[in-house]
């Protein structure tokens, strides 16, 4: 939340940078897994993560794309949930 207060003009467009960055990180972990460079359970983590995001995405989702939505709804706090089995793994 810190770097979304320093460096956010457009607070929605922060917040979606977040998902973008992450799914150019889900989509190397096909090849990840393939080089075996991540088990298949670090695979499924990323890969749920990813799936989870997109379900939050387009018109009708437009307000969970918020810095307060970001901080306080249900859905980003399963994101991290996600998120931090995800690291537990790595």
């Amino acid at each position: 939340m810190k770097y979304l207060d320093e460096h956010s003009t457009c607070p929605m467009v922060i917040v979606d940078e977040l998902a973008l960055d992450y799914d150019a990180i889900a989509a190397a972990a096909g090849d990840m897994l393939f080089c075996e460079e991540v088990t298949q359970r670090q695979h499924d983590f990323v890969k749920e993560l990813n799936e989870y995001l997109g379900k939050m995405s387009g018109p009708e989702k437009s307000h969970l794309w918020t810095k307060g939505a970001l901080k306080n709804s249900p859905e980003w706090e399963e994101v991290r949930k996600i998120a931090q089995q995800c690291l537990a793994e790595l």
